[in-house]
């Protein structure tokens, strides 16, 4: 049949069935049903974006793949060839389990991770190749970035200020009295940024407090 679909992937069919009968008007009609089935999967989700990750660190997303068939499918992962890219994906990203049997109606999760390098943008085509179903596509992109800030304080706050240095001038102040001043910390850049005070280079530190301590700051 030409026009049946070879791409394997299961689905019901259905055609009518005329009857004539030699030498009689009557004509009957029979509706003709048929189910083929090949080993298919359904992956959530159908891609994997990393985002920006800090250099030289991994970052792992999960996925759940299904096999929504009524037969068992056996599938095996691989990457496909990237022209004009002398990298392997395999060095960047890894699968796991990189291959596999998942019952009919069965699901399992698979583990996605990519290997930070130093300010890198990465991407790449994972297959997943099912023994007599289909190929499925995953595409997968990341990038690796260093932390970028800005320190900075309110004109009247500082005698000085860097990207990294503020420093806050309170000036004579009486014994019994609460002086306040704001610094403003920015994240200029791709990653989240997560900081913390350190007061242990203070004489007193005691007298000097600091709100919010810590905390993080999203790209």
């Amino acid at each position: 049949d030409t026009q049946f679909p070879g791409d394997k992937v299961s689905r019901e069919q259905s055609a009518p069935l005329e009857i004539k009968y030699k030498e009689h008007p009557q004509k009957d009609a029979i509706r003709l049903v048929a189910t083929t089935q090949f080993p298919n999967l359904e992956m959530s989700p159908s891609e994997a974006n990393f985002g920006c990750v800090l250099n030289d660190t991994q970052s792992t997303l999960t996925m759940t793949l299904t096999n929504p068939s009524a037969v068992p499918a056996h599938y095996s992962w691989s990457f496909a060839p990237q022209e004009g890219v002398a990298v392997d994906p395999s060095t960047i990203f890894d699968i796991l389990p990189i291959r596999g049997v998942l019952a009919a109606g069965s699901s399992e999760t698979v583990e996605l991770t990519y290997k930070g390098s130093i300010k890198a943008k990465s991407k790449a085509l994972a297959l997943c190749s099912v023994v007599g179903g289909p190929t499925y596509s995953l595409p997968m992109a990341a990038e690796s970035s260093d932390i970028n800030y800005k320190l900075t304080c309110p004109i009247g706050t500082s005698t000085s200020t860097t990207r990294d240095n503020c420093r806050v001038d309170f000036g004579l102040q009486n014994y019994d009295r609460v002086e306040e001043k704001e610094i403003y910390l920015q994240n200029t850049g791709k990653v989240l940024l997560q900081y913390s005070v350190d007061k242990s280079c203070l004489s007193r530190t005691n007298v000097v407090e600091v709100l919010p301590a810590s905390g993080n700051i999203q790209a």
